[in-house]
């Protein structure tokens, strides 16, 4: 087992600054990733999962939990909609 500490928030200061490049360091373990999630009835088939580094899949649910591509992208347009909105 490596002596190198895992940053478990992406948020996580070291010495009272932001390090990014040990919060982005990759491992290169891969994890395969749902397209459509199975909760949602997606289908483990080649056309469904793309294949993610294990950082990066962490990252995705921690910023979006479970939701899809489509539902992040359909949240994405809600929200700058709403923003254009209210500043006419």
């Amino acid at each position: 087992m490596g002596h190198t500490r895992r940053i478990r928030s992406y948020h996580q200061l070291e010495n009272g600054v932001f390090n990014s490049e040990r919060v982005w360091k990759r491992k290169h373990k891969k994890n395969k990733h749902h397209i459509i999630n199975r909760c949602k009835k997606g289908k483990t088939i080649p056309s469904n999962i793309i294949v993610l580094d294990v950082e990066r899949h962490n990252a995705w649910h921690f910023l979006f939990h479970n939701l899809s591509f489509r539902e992040v992208i359909e949240l994405l347009e809600r929200t700058i909609k709403y923003q254009n909105n209210k500043t006419l």
